[in-house]
């Protein structure tokens, strides 16, 4: 994306990070290109840490859902929906420029922290961490959502007085269905 924007300052940023990572491997740290699903779902599994300084505005984030998954301990930025799917209690948010050496410093900072602090002495424990993605992104918890979108969206055109007479008594059918009545 910087390379296709011609932009220098976040193209020489990517490549200190790049060098610096090639610099942590003898001391454990790897750095992943592109990797399929049951690549990235073994290496969540041998994993403590999930490291994402991002400037990206994400909708979602899929990544982070699977890393939480995994249980693993997030360090990334508190921006876009990363602040709601992450969570401030269940990861480090960091608020600020990516590229800024202030930001960089609290980030290894909290990223050291995360892979060294005992179990339980560093935010939610793996378990808690888990059990969080499983109630909030497995397919029940998201059937839920919907269901409930749509009951609310149902009941809020069935109100409406712009819908037509024939449409209200489709509402009647679909409201059998759902097993409840519109107010």
């Amino acid at each position: 994306m910087a390379e296709a924007r011609g932009d220098e300052r976040q193209l020489q940023a990517i490549e200190e990070l790049m060098d610096a990572m090639r610099r942590l491997e003898p001391l454990g740290v790897r750095f992943r290109d592109k990797v399929s699903q049951a690549e990235l779902a073994n290496e969540f599994t041998t994993a403590g840490v999930w490291a994402h300084p991002t400037w990206f505005t994400e909708t979602s984030c899929i990544t982070a859902m699977e890393a939480q998954a995994a249980g693993l301990r997030i360090v990334t930025s508190a921006i876009a929906a990363l602040t709601e799917t992450v969570g401030w209690q269940y990861g480090v948010l960091l608020e600020g420029d990516w590229l800024s050496p202030e930001y960089q410093a609290a980030f290894v900072n909290h990223v050291v922290e995360a892979m060294t602090a005992p179990e339980g002495e560093w935010g939610q424990t793996r378990e808690k961490i888990k059990e969080r993605a499983a109630s909030d992104f497995g397919l029940d918890a998201l059937a839920d959502e919907w269901v409930t979108m749509m009951r609310e969206e149902i009941v809020t055109a069935h109100l409406s007085p712009l819908v037509p007479y024939r449409a209200r008594a489709d509402f009647k059918r679909v409201d059998a269905v759902l097993g409840e009545e519109a107010a």
